[in-house]
């Protein structure tokens, strides 16, 4: 990729990605709303807890959610509040704004940005699921104490997947690099064209 096309395909993922930010003002209220009643179906799949994800009313550092979890065998309940823009909105917003920028044709550039949607959003679905256990430190930690270093493992996959301040960008730009992955728009990125003359591919084709 020239210097040139680096830069373009940067400034574009900017302009697209400060758009949305520019939007949630306007749309935060519906999207968190939205947010919150999925996480109240898609957390309680958690057999042993009872979880309720609901409006904060306290509301610092613009974290409108507030999740409550209970314990049903040990009879604990834990809270703390979290953003739907970090854990839901960002996501979505950065995965479209790569897609969008990539410098492909436009066909394949919106269909990388609907299957992005797509993909981004069974990524939060799945978020929503584990969040109860990415705030219970206490028993994860057991958990890995108990289990070993492969259960320790896991569990700091998860708590980077579900809770961590990096996982909002980390995951969507992996969504985004595997739905770009293929072999002619890898080799138009990085410059290095692998692709057979003409003859074997001819003009129009994609």
């Amino acid at each position: 990729m020239t210097p040139k096309t680096l830069c373009g395909f940067f400034i574009r993922a900017l302009v697209v990605f400060s758009l949305f930010a520019f939007c949630w003002p306007i749309v935060g209220s519906a999207y968190g709303a939205a947010f919150r009643a999925s996480g109240n179906v898609l957390a309680n799949v958690w057999s042993q807890r009872i979880v309720t994800i609901s409006l904060s009313q306290e509301r610092p550092s613009n974290r409108d959610t507030e999740l409550g979890v209970i314990d049903k065998l040990m009879h604990k309940k834990s809270t703390t509040v979290l953003s739907s823009r970090r854990h839901g909105y960002m996501p979505t917003a950065l995965v479209i704004a790569l897609s969008l920028a990539t410098p492909i044709a436009w066909p394949r550039r919106c269909r990388v940005a609907l299957a992005a949607f797509f993909c981004v959003n069974i990524y939060i679905a799945f978020k929503l699921w584990l969040l109860p256990l990415a705030y219970e430190p206490v028993q994860v930690q057991t958990a890995a104490q108990s289990s070993g270093e492969q259960t320790s493992i896991v569990s700091t996959f998860f708590w980077i997947v579900s809770a961590s301040s990096a996982g909002w960008a980390i995951v969507p730009v992996l969504i985004w690099l595997l739905l770009i992955f293929r072999e002619r728009e890898w080799g138009r990125l990085t410059g290095n064209d692998t692709r057979l003359p003409s003859t074997s591919h001819p003009r129009g084709e994609e």
